[in-house]
C-alpha cells in the first residue's frame, strides 16, 4: 500500500476579533490625542517678553569719609525698581586708596582720595571718598528733602550730605517717628504705608536733620518732571506738574527754601540766581512736590550732542536706550529735549 509524503500547514491566526478591535480603537484615541496636542502647539504663541529699560543709577552718598581699615556699603539705587536684567558693576580709580567688592562694600586702605563708580546699563555715578589716618569730625547733616507729601505705596530714597566733605562717615541711624505711616531702611529708602505724617530723621556721629512726610491716599498725587535739577547761574527751566485729585480744578503755588539761589514764578519757571542748594515746592491743597535745585558757577552752554547710535534694529513694540554725550563736559547740565527719528527700514517685523 502506498500513502502519498505531504505536509499540511496551519496558520494560526495573528490577534483575535477582540484583541484586533481594542487595537483599533487605542490606534484611533492616540491619534485623536496627537491631533489635539499639534492644534493647541499650533494655536498658542509664546507671550512676548516685556524689557522695561534703566534709565538711571544712583549713589546714597556722592561725597563720603572713612578711616583707614573701616568700611562702609554704598547703596545703589536703579530707576525704575523693576527694571528688566539690571547689571550693576563697581570699580574704584586707587584701589590703593579705597577698594569696593561687587557689593558696594567701600574699605579705607591708605590716606588719600578715590572715586568710587557705580555703572548699570550705560549709566553711572560717583562718590568721591576721602580716608583719613584719623577721624575727622561731622560738623552738619542736610537732607536732599524737607518737607515731600507722597501716595500710599510709594517707594523713594532720600539723599544725604555730610559736612565736611571729608567728615569720617561713623555710624548712621535712620528713623521715622510714625513706622504705621512710613518705614525707612539703614540706607534712607523709605516706603509710604498708610495715609498720616511722619518725621523722617537721619543721625550721622551725633548730627541730625528733619525731613516732614506726608502720605496720602493712592488715588491723589502731585508730581514734578525734576526731582533734582542742576542748572548754572542765569540759567532758567520751567518745572512741569501733575496733579491727580478728585476735588476738581485746584491752584498750585511755588516756594523757594532760599531765594538767593533759585527763585520760581507762578507757572513753575525757576532761575536760578547764585551758587548753591534750594528746595523748589508746588504746593496743591494738601499735596505737595519737591525738587531740589543745585546751582554751579557761571552757566556753560552746550556746543554739540551726539549720540551713540546712528540708526538700530529692533522688533515694532521694541524699546531701547540711547545715550548722549554732551560737550564740553562741563557744560551746564540742562534737560535733554527733542528727538531723532530712526530710519524706518530698520524695524523688522516681529516673527510669529
Amino acid at each position: 500500500m502506498h500513502f502519498a509524503n505531504h505536509t499540511t500547514a496551519y496558520a494560526a491566526p495573528i490577534l483575535g476579533t477582540t484583541a484586533r478591535h481594542f487595537l483599533l480603537t487605542m490606534l484611533k484615541k492616540i491619534f485623536s490625542i496627537a491631533i489635539v496636542l499639534w492644534a493647541l502647539c499650533a494655536c498658542t504663541k509664546k507671550p512676548e517678553e516685556v524689557i522695561i529699560p534703566v534709565t538711571s543709577i544712583s549713589l546714597n552718598f556722592n561725597k563720603a569719609g572713612l578711616l583707614e581699615g573701616e568700611s562702609y556699603r554704598l547703596q545703589a539705587t536703579i530707576t525704575p525698581s523693576d527694571a528688566t536684567d539690571p547689571v550693576i558693576k563697581w570699580s574704584s580709580s586707587d584701589s590703593g586708596v579705597v577698594t569696593v567688592d561687587q557689593q558696594g562694600v567701600i574699605t579705607g586702605k591708605k590716606a588719600g582720595t578715590a572715586t568710587i563708580t557705580v555703572s548699570c546699563n550705560g549709566f553711572t555715578d560717583t562718590c568721591e571718598v576721602t580716608v583719613s589716618a584719623e577721624a575727622v569730625p561731622v560738623e552738619s547733616v542736610h537732607l536732599g528733602l524737607t518737607k515731600i507729601s507722597v501716595p500710599v505705596g510709594k517707594v523713594f530714597d532720600i539723599t544725604v550730605t555730610v559736612s565736611p566733605d571729608n567728615a569720617t562717615i561713623g555710624t548712621i541711624n535712620w528713623s521715622s517717628s510714625d513706622p504705621d505711616v512710613a518705614t525707612v531702611d539703614e540706607y534712607g529708602q523709605v516706603t509710604a504705608l498708610a495715609p498720616g505724617h511722619t518725621t523722617i530723621t537721619v543721625e550721622v556721629s551725633g548730627k541730625s536733620d528733619s525731613c516732614s512726610l506726608e502720605v496720602f491716599s493712592s488715588d491723589e498725587s502731585i508730581t514734578l518732571d525734576k526731582e533734582n535739577l542742576d542748572m548754572g547761574v542765569g540759567d532758567t527751566y520751567t518745572l512741569k506738574v501733575t496733579i491727580q485729585t478728585q476735588v476738581g480744578a485746584v491752584v498750585v503755588t511755588w516756594s523757594s527754601s532760599n531765594t538767593a539761589v533759585a527763585t520760581v514764578s507762578e507757572s513753575g519757571t525757576v532761575t536760578a540766581k547764585g551758587t548753591g542748594e534750594a528746595i523748589i515746592t508746588a504746593k496743591a491743597g494738601k499735596l505737595e512736590a519737591q525738587c531740589k535745585v543745585t546751582v554751579s558757577g557761571d552757566f556753560v552752554p552746550v556746543e554739540s550732542v551726539t549720540l551713540e547710535l546712528d540708526y538700530y534694529v529692533c522688533y515694532p513694540g521694541g524699546s531701547f536706550t540711547i545715550l548722549a554725550t554732551v560737550l564740553p563736559e562741563n557744560a551746564t547740565a540742562k534737560p535733554l529735549h527733542g528727538h531723532r527719528q530712526i530710519p524706518t527700514q530698520y524695524l523688522l517685523p516681529r516673527m510669529a
